[in-house]
């Protein structure tokens, strides 16, 4: 779960873990205060019907103020057991070891370091529009399809994906950033066809219905497969492929594909909901159901270099 590894959650796991720490400690010392009072009181007022009752409340309330106190140790011994029937629960284990002030530190300071280096390698500032950031690095580069063992536009790709993934947008459909904070899956496609150095989509955002009409090989003598309903596609996609489906009603969806792994999994970044880049941790995310039997049309688009 790489949320675990998410410094924005980890914070609310610490404060919730504080808050319990916190209720552990003051409520059996107000237990033990109220059940002390009483105590004094039957004490200083003797009756043998009310000491009686008032023993009884004593006794209850130390009783309780043991079981809160001990209660976080209960739920570790009983996660403890789970854990060793279902490693999954492992995960979890972690998320509650990684809730500290020292590992989330690292974290933000991993994330900032990403956002330097991207804004440094790419002459870039946050927040302004500069369109030459990936001309001097597309020029020293070899020509040919972008597909070929991952090149540029699965770096590109990668690139912007630390950005988005860094927190600085929400999910909305835009013109392409950075001239908005929210991005969904379009813009975010659209954003880098011109950062690969397409000016055409400068500013603009290409929504999925358009990306499916478009005759993107007379255009810019781009390659496109097409794509049935229903298609598995796993064994045509390539690094770096673009591959959309919408029925016409732009009710779509696209991506950007990463890799094909050897069990199956078909990674990608896409930006279809905030989730997918916020759980992320900067990298590609699984989406084999989008590349395996979702029900709409489309096609398989490849980026050539522009000339």
């Amino acid at each position: 779960m790489t949320f675990c590894n998410d410094y924005h959650f980890l914070e609310g796991v610490r404060i919730i873990s504080f808050v319990i720490t916190a209720l552990r400690i003051i409520i059996p010392i107000l237990l033990i205060g109220f059940g002390s009072y009483d105590f004094i009181q039957t004490v200083a007022n003797p009756d043998k019907f009310a000491m009686k009752d008032k023993a009884k409340s004593f006794v209850f309330r130390l009783v309780s103020a043991f079981m809160i106190f001990m209660l976080p140790t209960l739920i570790n011994l009983v996660f403890s057991v789970l854990t060793n029937f279902g490693g999954q629960l492992l995960v979890l284990d972690d998320c509650l070891k990684n809730a500290n002030k020292g590992y989330i530190d690292q974290l933000k300071n991993i994330t900032k370091q990403k956002l330097l280096e991207y804004e440094t390698q790419n002459k870039v500032t946050t927040g302004k529009y500069n369109k030459d950031r990936y001309k001097k690095h597309i020029s020293s580069s070899s020509g040919g399809s972008a597909n070929i063992n991952g090149g540029d536009m699965v770096q590109i790709a990668a690139s912007l994906w630390q950005q988005v993934a860094s927190g600085n947008y929400s999910y909305g459909g835009t013109s392409i950033p950075p001239s908005g904070s929210t991005i969904d899956c379009s813009s975010f496609v659209s954003w880098i066809i011109y950062e690969y150095g397409y000016d055409d989509f400068q500013g603009y955002q290409h929504i999925t219905q358009q990306f499916v009409s478009e005759d993107w090989n007379a255009k810019y003598g781009w390659e496109e497969i097409p794509v049935a309903a229903g298609e598995d596609v796993t064994s045509k996609l390539q690094p770096g492929d673009i591959l959309v489906r919408d029925s016409g009603n732009n009710d779509g969806h696209m991506n950007i594909t990463v890799s094909v792994e050897a069990n199956g999994d078909v990674m990608a970044y896409d930006c279809g909901s905030a989730k997918n880049w916020q759980n992320s941790g900067g990298n590609p995310i699984a989406k084999n159901n989008f590349a395996k039997n979702d029900s709409r049309p489309g096609k398989i688009i490849r980026v050539t270099k522009p000339a």
